[in-house]
């Protein structure tokens, strides 16, 4: 072999490690059910990954209304009995006319268990400024938790599994307390 093939297979080499490892890098970059705090993986940007629009406004929509979850469990400070929060759970369906309810509304320091069920095929959500990723196959339901600690409107959005030529999405609205 020549000195010119024992560096090309060389430089080959590095190149195929190279594209192996950021593969790899990029698998375990996912974010299916992780449970963050806003802003903790995006910043502070206000544009979708996508730039194709907002992700995150202060700005509270003044016909905001509570929306009555699923389930709702009070949380009471032991020591006061004052109720501190609420865990609530909220569903949200997915088909593709988009999700229902499109807006959820919640108070500042509830824990919310959002609860996505895809119908008619499968979809996801995803918020990039809250830093969640979901997916459910036909018929299924999947969970996902935060803390709402934040106020404002935060969008959400199908990412990888879309209606056929369309984008779904909605918002999460933290009220103040």
């Amino acid at each position: 072999m020549t000195k010119k093939e024992i560096i090309s297979l060389v430089v080959a080499g590095v190149v195929v490690v190279g594209i192996v490892i950021l593969g790899v890098a990029g698998k375990l970059g996912g974010t299916e059910g992780l449970i963050t705090t806003p802003g903790e993986t995006t910043g502070e940007a206000t544009e979708s990954e996508t730039g194709e629009g907002e992700t995150y406004t202060p700005e509270i929509p003044q016909d905001a209304v509570l929306t009555t979850p699923v389930e709702e469990i009070p949380v009471v400070d032991p020591g006061t009995g004052e109720q501190k929060g609420r865990v609530g759970v909220f569903a949200i369906t997915a088909t593709k006319n988009g999700y229902d309810p499109e807006t959820v509304t919640v108070k500042l320091g509830d824990v919310v268990n959002l609860e996505l069920t895809a119908q008619g095929g499968a979809y996801d959500i995803y918020s990039p400024y809250l830093g969640f990723y979901l997916s459910a196959q036909d018929g299924e339901t999947k969970q996902l938790s935060f803390k709402a600690s934040l106020t404002g409107a935060f969008s959400f959005e199908c990412r990888d599994r879309c209606p056929v030529g369309k984008k779904i999405s909605g918002k999460l609205v933290i009220l103040p307390n």
